[in-house]
């Protein structure tokens, strides 16, 4: 499959679920983003999560929602 880069804003990350919603700048519906399937060199790497904060990320249908992967805080 081919994914496109997408950007957005964190509109709200919650680390006690460890999961994220983000609010993609084109205009198309927010998705989901699932930390907890990361590994824990991943997860490291996004302690400091704040909402508002700026991404690019890659989608994909999830289970009953569109799904964030390839996150990278920009």
């Amino acid at each position: 499959m081919n994914f496109k880069n997408k950007i957005g804003l964190l509109k709200w990350f919650n680390r006690d679920q460890g999961l994220a919603l983000i609010i993609p700048s084109d205009g198309s519906k927010e998705v989901v983003w699932d930390i907890v399937l990361l590994d824990k060199a991943q997860t490291k790497q996004y302690k400091k999560l704040e909402d508002g904060q700026k991404v690019a990320f890659k989608v994909e249908r999830g289970h009953k929602v569109m799904s964030a992967f390839d996150v990278v805080l920009m």
